[in-house]
């Protein structure tokens, strides 16, 4: 199982812990999204990046397609184990935001501590 598997996986168990416990084979169902969801990051860091531009420098692609990576993987997996719509789940979609912050979430934030507790 891949990362992008793996983070589905932990998010369903956080936020969703009756559904994940409704899949036949765990491990197949999030091997296999877990492929889907990285093909979609490629794809959409390809499309972010684009064409090399004129003059641009070795370390300067790299930087955009860094970036570029980064904004793919938060787009596509924004909604991995979200409930369905209508379904509210406590701490959703709070434990996703501190989820996805690089860096160390403001411990004076509510969101975020409600985000931590839920992974914990």
């Amino acid at each position: 199982m891949n990362r992008y598997g793996q983070l589905a996986m932990d998010r369903m168990r956080a936020l969703q812990p009756g559904v994940l416990a409704g899949i036949e084979d765990p491990d197949s169902f999030f091997s296999s999204l877990g492929e889907e969801l990285e093909r979609q990051v490629d794809r959409l860091e390809q499309q972010i990046t684009g064409p090399v531009r004129p003059g641009e420098t070795y370390l300067e692609r790299l930087a955009r397609r860094r970036a570029a990576r980064i904004t793919a993987e938060l787009e596509v997996t924004s909604w991995v184990g979200a409930p369905a719509e209508g379904e509210p789940t406590p701490g959703w979609p709070a434990a996703t935001v501190c989820m996805a912050v690089v860096g160390a979430p403001d411990p004076d934030d509510p969101s975020c501590r409600q985000g931590q507790e839920l992974r914990g």
